[in-house]
């Protein structure tokens, strides 16, 4: 992990575990735009719809091993880092479920660990 990505051992709440499942369950990032990733992680949500109802619902597709690795760094950043605190506090207050609120974190982690795998620079936060 030091050889392919030292930048990604740099984000809070990314350990040698954690980076070495998010590295082999991506298989280069050259292959993933921002959103396609997060669809490939199974963070983004699926609109299901019948007739004039539409309705978004849980992905439970995707990649579960790179959706797992993304969850435990969103709540070991909850337990720990107080940005993160503060943007689950944030919608809690929009009336959002810890579930939601939750799903939130995860996307916005992702969002930071696809432009560390893309670049060569360290996490400023």
């Amino acid at each position: 992990i030091n050889q392919i990505k030292p930048n990604l051992l740099t984000f809070p709440g990314v350990g040698i575990v954690t980076a070495g499942k998010i590295i082999t369950a991506v298989k280069g990032i050259d292959r993933f735009r921002l959103d396609t990733f997060i669809k490939y992680a199974g963070i983004a949500p699926v609109e299901k719809q019948s007739g004039r109802n539409k309705k978004h619902k849980q992905n439970k597709c995707g990649n579960r091993q790179l959706n797992n690795a993304i969850y435990t760094v969103a709540l070991t950043q909850l337990r720990g880092h107080s940005k993160a605190k503060a943007y689950f506090q944030k919608k809690i207050a929009e009336g959002k479920t810890k579930k939601h609120a939750i799903r939130c974190l995860m996307k916005r982690v992702a969002c930071i660990i696809y432009g560390l795998l893309r670049s060569r620079e360290t996490y400023r936060g």
